[in-house]
């Protein structure tokens, strides 16, 4: 085997304690670029391919229309990524959706290596170059309270509510 690489697990045994040096783990990621087998092309409107990287080996997320996991493994800039499971769906919508799970799905399990850069993770593929783009996927509420707006009926009282968040709180998709 050449040097720097090392044996995916199988798909039914899943990596139980990720490599001690990891920065992948507990990230989570939506891609804006991937390779569909000629070049970069955008994620789809109104679909989303994320990558959520857990402690113990462990990926999951959504691949613009299934739902899939998977087990990873880092060893300095190497990545690993075993083929994933994945629920059954069929979407006809957006048009190429399905084109472009299936794209998303084998660029990630080709996957040879990664980078960090400007706050963006690059995965790359055996030849070192970028065939999955991703920016972080975590949103702040920056507001304590947001007004709801007015809720009237053709008689009777209006209604008012309101959401409060604390201002530290974040949402990770």
């Amino acid at each position: 085997m050449p040097s720097g690489l090392w044996p995916l697990p199988s798909r039914n045994s899943p990596v139980l304690e990720a490599a001690p040096d990891n920065p992948l783990a507990d990230t989570s990621w939506i891609a804006t670029a991937y390779w569909d087998g000629a070049q970069m092309a955008s994620v789809l409107e109104g679909t989303a391919l994320t990558a959520a990287f857990g402690a113990g080996g462990q990926l999951n997320g959504t691949a613009g229309c299934n739902t899939y996991s998977a087990s990873y493994l880092v060893e300095g800039r190497s990545l690993a990524i075993t083929p994933p499971s994945l629920s059954s769906a069929i979407c006809g919508e957006p048009e190429g959706v399905m084109e472009q799970e299936t794209a998303f799905l084998n660029t990630l399990t080709s996957a040879g290596g990664y980078n960090l850069e400007g706050g963006e993770l690059f995965i790359l593929g055996a030849s070192g170059q970028a065939v999955l783009e991703f920016v972080p996927a975590t949103i702040t509420w920056t507001r304590a309270v947001r007004p709801l707006p007015t809720l009237a009926a053709k008689s009777g009282p209006k209604c008012r509510a309101a959401l409060t968040v604390p201002l530290s709180m974040s949402l990770v998709i």
